[in-house]
């Protein structure tokens, strides 16, 4: 799924979708209407508070996305899957925002490895489920690296996707 929130960068009157947070809502609404021929319930929901990816600026995510979160609060979609770009207390909002699964891909660096970004969650109570994208392309054995709580081998951005074979089987395996 696109993402359904504006862009503050977006060019006014050129996104049927820019603009103000009032108008976020209707963007994200329309996703289970397009559903219905599978049932809202079979749908999952990607959001992306906060993210800086590809020149996405957003004057007030907390404002663009509680909105959102609020507005579909009373469908039966399968979940709301985040990703937390913009910190923990962004994360708290959306969950009580949002009644159903909320599933939560975690901040976390090198200093922060992901099996305590997990812990945190749970202990939290802000999110359903975990995803950790980033680790699993440096970690394949990401799961059993969390069970045995680390080490994880640092992921080289350079390499994701790339056309050749660096990052697919170059990382180490936990022996």
């Amino acid at each position: 799924m696109s993402p359904c929130a504006p862009s503050s960068r977006a060019a006014p009157g050129t996104r049927r979708w820019s603009g103000r947070a009032a108008l976020t809502p209707r963007a994200g609404a329309r996703t289970p209407g397009a559903a219905d021929a599978i049932g809202a319930q079979r749908v999952g929901l990607r959001i992306s508070p906060g993210i800086t990816d590809q020149g996405i600026v957003e004057n007030d995510p907390v404002e663009l996305y509680t909105a959102l979160l609020t507005a579909l609060s009373d469908l039966p979609l399968a979940y709301v899957h985040t990703r937390e770009q913009a910190g923990r207390d962004l994360t708290r909002k959306l969950r009580a925002a949002w009644p159903g699964t909320l599933v939560l891909n975690p901040q976390y660096d090198d200093e922060r490895p992901p099996h305590e970004a997990v812990d945190d969650v749970f202990t939290e109570g802000v999110a359903d489920a975990v995803t950790l994208g980033r680790g699993f392309l440096a970690n394949p054995d990401l799961v059993t690296r969390v069970k045995a709580q680390g080490p994880c081998s640092a992921p080289d951005p350079a390499s994701y996707y790339g056309g050749d074979e660096r990052g697919y089987t170059d990382y180490p395996a936990l022996v």
